[in-house]
């Protein structure tokens, strides 16, 4: 289940258009998923991935945010990430955006994730509650408490039936 190759310069490696449902708003999803470890993720992967969603934001769609998948994440990468959050990003002097929703993902978590069986309105709840956080946390600790651990302890609620389950996975 690991990355085999990168997309196209510029572009992000994943879109997905979600329509507004009972449980999120009309959104697109870019993952960006990589290869790179340790510091060369940090060079490799910070600037790239924030100006892919902030050109897309700019240019598609404003209520767009980013899933960031690696084998292992480095802490510099979720503090930059994290940042995003409070930081504007400058394309050009006239077109920036003012905040960036850039929530991340290790090969375990997807794991985790594909297990459980969770399913998107799962997941946005877990990003939407993690992005919305506003503790001092270390983004490193942050990202442990907020996300990994989260998905690591889903818990599945009982109340659904197999029908309203299938008839999500429908939205």
């Amino acid at each position: 289940m690991l990355p085999r190759t990168h997309a196209g310069g510029g572009e992000s490696d994943i879109v997905y258009k979600y329509l507004a449902t009972k449980n999120y708003p009309s959104h697109d999803l870019l993952i960006e998923c990589t290869l790179s470890q340790s510091t060369g993720q940090r060079h490799m992967e910070m600037e790239p991935v924030s100006r892919h969603l902030a050109t897309y934001m700019i240019k598609e769609n404003k209520n767009a945010y980013c899933s960031f998948v690696s084998n292992e994440l480095h802490p510099m990468v979720i503090s930059d990430f994290r940042g995003r959050k409070a930081m504007p990003f400058y394309l050009t002097d006239n077109e920036y955006v003012e905040s960036m929703k850039i929530l991340m993902l290790d090969t375990e978590d997807l794991r985790n994730i594909l297990q459980k069986d969770l399913r998107y309105s799962d997941i946005y709840k877990i990003f939407d509650e993690a992005f919305c956080d506003t503790s001092l946390d270390a983004p490193p600790q942050w990202y442990k408490l907020m996300i990994k651990e989260k998905i690591a302890n889903y818990q599945p609620m009982e109340i659904y039936s197999d029908l309203a389950m299938a008839a999500e996975r429908n939205e």
